[in-house]
């Protein structure tokens, strides 16, 4: 009898710490439960968790717990990527390919790929310096996880022989990565929107100081603001803004930027603004180039006729009565002047009807 209610407390126990094992870890399973109750006497792993380029992608479970709590589970890392556990005796491991035991109560803080990472932002809108709506479009970047060796300005050695401790330390409690989603560990995914922010902010801090003239159209000597922004991201400042989080950036594509049609009719407006004052000031100068040579023709005419007035004066030997005869002269000049004038103005008449295209438009003309 003592064996038996031995036996059946001994259930009622386990099936006790069966159903605090699935509260606890939020499975349905209670062979699971019970494995992971035995684990840490039997020293079994009843879960597998598989990383491969810096996600996991198997982890046989119904739920994620082992993402949000703890071990046991046994880790297998396939490629070249990083896992950091933590525990709570503070001996955390950074875990490289491989398959690795993972203790009870040891907690996943970090998956992520040692190769180089890449990401893209499809648009940023931020307002210039004089008030416009301006969009940055396909903006492109690589980026990777900074080694101590690169921290400290020691040789790099090989990507194998490589430690990333401070870089982790850095995002996981200096600077937290604020992850955003239902994962309880950094990945790549809260790696990227950690990293996408700080491009936007450095962007938009840019495109506020700016006018529109100078990112749309800039002058000699002024740089493209492309190449400005670029340059921005390889400046002390923001190296250092990002080696805090751990990561360092590769490269930076910054694609183009993208403008209102109003914007554009305003440009429009304001180059047939300056061609039409241009020609305006063309025409009005020509007018009164116009107006002057007629000016200057009238005066001539009139120097002229006084000119041959007086030359006749002085040619002709006045008789008895002088006042007559100047009176006699002038009018003579004046009449030759006059029909000299009156021949001109018949000569250039019968050129211009002798134009073909005078010519033709004549031709059409009914005759009575």
């Amino acid at each position: 009898m003592i064996i038996i209610f031995i036996i059946i407390l001994v259930f009622i126990a386990l099936f006790s710490c069966v159903r605090v094992i699935k509260s606890i870890y939020g499975i349905t399973d209670n062979w699971l439960a019970l494995q992971l109750l035995a684990a840490p006497w039997l020293g079994i792993n009843p879960v597998k968790i598989t990383i491969e380029e810096g996600k996991i992608i198997n982890s046989g479970l119904e739920s994620d717990w082992v993402e949000k709590i703890t071990g046991p589970f046994l880790l297998d890392i396939r490629d070249e990527s990083l896992a950091y556990i933590e525990t709570l005796t503070g001996t955390n491991q950074e875990l490289r390919k491989g398959k690795h035991s993972i203790r009870p109560f040891s907690i996943l803080r970090v998956v992520l790929p040692l190769a180089n990472m890449k990401d893209e932002i499809k648009e940023i809108r931020a307002i210039t310096l004089d008030g416009i709506h301006i969009s940055v479009r396909d903006i492109r970047f690589g980026f990777s996880l900074i080694s101590d060796q690169e921290l400290s300005g020691k040789r790099i050695p090989p990507p194998e022989q490589r430690t990333y401790e401070q870089a982790l330390e850095n995002m996981i409690y200096r600077y937290p990565i604020d992850v955003r989603s239902e994962q309880g560990y950094i990945s790549l995914q809260s790696l990227s929107m950690a990293v996408q922010a700080m491009v936007i902010d450095e962007i938009e801090k840019y495109i506020n100081k700016q006018p529109l003239d100078m990112l749309a159209a800039p002058r000699y000597p002024d740089m493209e603001a492309r190449l400005e922004i670029e340059a921005r991201f390889d400046s002390d400042e923001v190296i250092e803004r990002f080696r805090k989080i751990g990561i360092k950036l590769i490269w930076m594509d910054i694609g183009y930027f993208e403008y209102g049609t109003q914007v554009e009719e305003q440009w429009l407006n304001t180059w047939k603004a300056g061609l039409e004052g241009h020609a305006s000031v063309t025409q009005a100068y020509g007018e009164a180039r116009y107006l002057a040579t007629q000016e200057i023709g009238r005066a001539e005419a009139q120097v002229e006729l006084l000119s041959s007035i007086i030359q006749a004066l002085e040619e002709v030997d006045l008789p008895d009565d002088p006042d007559q005869n100047i009176r006699n002269v002038v009018l003579l000049k004046t009449a030759q002047m006059l029909e000299s004038m009156t021949s001109a103005y018949q000569e250039d008449r019968v050129e211009k009807s002798q134009h073909p295209a005078l010519k033709k438009g004549q031709s059409g003309e009914k005759k009575p």
